[in-house]
């Protein structure tokens, strides 16, 4: 009798959880775009969970929430934004304008993304970099030339992954914040006014950056990043790369607007 009983209880257990995947494969081939019903909500909490991936939009005269936007179905993101030297008495020493696309990976319920982005920088040579001394003693290498607060320029192009999440966030508890770190390899075009050469060469740059959607849709926010490159120009008769070369670091701040769809 116990052995029938547990057969059935087995069985039941069994179309219970097909019923409930079939259920989940439906759910996830439905228009993402749609809103969600509430149906839809209680039934698979773990899907929607409302401090990670649920906006809801409240009727302030009824006080019922109208619509529903599932972010963890957002497929793309694209923003503006513009960087400062972290230094508050000359923010002015870094300033850089830029574009970020982020495309999420086929995985709807994988927060990472693949990121390409570009950005225009114009700073101080003193904010991006430290005088270096020469150790070869031709009065042309790099190292040779005195360049302090001499304007450098750097266009970047970067291509590498993001990851969202919520961590300090989760502090707020408010389901329209979110979190992104970003980190992308860059090939740097870079134009010195000291000798009015120019230079080419790799780097990477790393930011973190915190969001606040506005609407489902659209979202403003503020970040900080790190940079580096090394670049170099091209070889004069028995010059050596560290001749030839620059190296540049530096932190800014920054703020951006965007959409996300």
């Amino acid at each position: 009798m116990k052995f029938i009983l547990f057969i059935i209880l087995l069985s039941s257990s069994s179309l219970l959880f097909a019923s409930k995947e079939r259920d989940r494969e439906l759910l996830l081939k439905q228009n993402p775009k749609e809103p969600i019903s509430q149906i839809d909500t209680e039934k698979y909490p773990e899907l929607y969970d409302f401090s990670e991936g649920l906006l809801r939009e409240r009727d302030s005269s009824t006080g019922t929430f109208n619509e529903r936007y599932y972010t963890r179905h957002d497929d793309g993101y694209l923003s503006f934004n513009y960087h400062f030297s972290q230094d508050y008495q000359a923010p002015n020493k870094i300033q850089s304008f830029g574009l970020k696309y982020l495309n999420k990976k086929d995985d709807s319920y994988n927060d990472l993304w693949y990121a390409l982005s570009f950005k225009y920088t114009k700073a101080k040579y003193n904010a991006i970099a430290d005088e270096r001394s020469s150790s070869s003693g031709d009065t042309n290498s790099v190292a040779s030339i005195s360049r302090l607060e001499n304007d450098q320029t750097i266009s970047t192009f970067g291509m590498g992954l993001a990851y969202r999440f919520k961590a300090l966030t989760s502090l707020f508890n408010n389901s329209r914040f979110f979190e992104f770190i970003t980190t992308v390899l860059n090939y740097n075009l870079h134009q010195d006014s000291t000798d009015n050469e120019s230079y080419q060469g790799f780097g990477y740059s790393a930011e973190y950056s915190l969001t606040y959607r506005i609407t489902p849709t659209f979202f403003y926010g503020g970040k900080i990043a790190y940079n580096w490159a090394f670049v170099e120009r091209a070889q004069v008769d028995e010059e050596n790369q560290l001749e030839r070369s620059l190296v540049f670091g530096w932190t800014a701040l920054g703020i951006e607007l965007g959409y996300m769809f």
